[in-house]
């Protein structure tokens, strides 16, 4: 089921299905910034990442030494939320464990997104509860994807003409990747940088660009029309940047408290690289904030 909330400046629709965003448009001229996927290319435009950042080596983990198996970005991707509508501007998809997320996942959870428009901004909160009896160990972040502006020659796609601006020089490490680029081999410096293109090259060399040790909290993405996205991602362990190597006009913007495993994983979930930990009944929350040019 798709919802929406709005204001007089900006109009956001999400999909109960997995709590994912759905359109982000401006209603003054209708202009849409979040990516509608493609066949194509990427047939998605978001993703709620919970309890696992992207892929487990073979598919599986374990907890105490028990093995346990996880799809890709976890147990929220194409799970039903529920709905507590808060305002016309403002909505909370919640989703809760079960006993058959108990048999992929060993821990009671509650798992919110909270969208909020106000003053032509999106603001979109994500919230982790412990509600178990023991310690919980995690991983959570989001994946939205943005249009870019694009030409096309001889059937091939360039987006060069726009960039990730970090308003000022940052020197962040990067997580390197194996050849089909999943597992984590590393981590390597980045160099000194202050912006980033969404070329397509960009994405060939390095499969998923992530930083970490990153040094900001904001960047704007500068499209090649003159539009710009800006986004406040707050602080996170890894920041990365995903498209299709060879096909769609968008860049997914994906803050995340976690990383893909290791190519040689430490299979024990407590063990893994940039895992989050919970008391029984505390929550963990991350908010991050987009805005357009008026």
């Amino acid at each position: 089921m798709i919802i929406s909330v709005s204001d007089d400046k900006l109009s956001v629709s999400a999909n109960t299905n997995g709590a994912t965003l759905s359109s982000v448009k401006r209603l003054r001229d209708g202009r849409e910034f979040l990516w509608q996927g493609s066949k194509d290319s990427w047939d998605e435009q978001d993703v709620v990442i919970f309890p696992f950042v992207a892929r487990q080596k073979d598919g599986w983990y374990t907890v105490d030494g028990k093995r346990y198996e996880m799809p890709l970005h976890g147990l929220c991707r194409h799970s039903d939320f529920t709905e507590h509508r808060v305002s016309e501007s403002e909505t909370v998809l919640t989703l809760k464990w079960s006993e058959e997320t108990l048999e992929k996942y060993p821990y009671k959870y509650e798992y919110s997104v909270r969208f909020k428009v106000e003053d032509g901004a999106l603001e979109v909160t994500h919230e982790a509860k412990n509600v178990d009896d023991k310690l919980m160990y995690f991983m959570m972040g989001a994946h939205p994807a943005f249009n870019v502006c694009a030409t096309y020659k001889e059937g091939k796609i360039n987006t060069d003409a726009n960039y990730l601006d970090f308003l000022k020089p940052i020197s962040p490490n990067y997580l390197t990747l194996e050849e089909k680029g999943h597992f984590i081999t590393g981590k390597a410096p980045f160099g000194t940088i202050t912006r980033l293109s969404t070329g397509k090259d960009v994405m060939i060399k390095y499969k998923t660009v992530m930083l970490t040790d990153v040094g900001t909290d904001k960047l704007v993405l500068r499209l090649a029309d003159g539009e710009n996205v800006y986004f406040d991602f707050g602080k996170v362990d890894v920041l990365a940047f995903w498209s299709m190597e060879d096909s769609g006009a968008y860049v997914c913007i994906e803050p995340w408290h976690g990383a893909p495993d290791k190519l040689t994983p430490d299979r024990e979930l407590k063990y893994k690289a940039f895992v989050q930990t919970l008391e029984p009944g505390k929550t963990f929350t991350y908010r991050y904030r987009v805005s357009f040019d008026k």
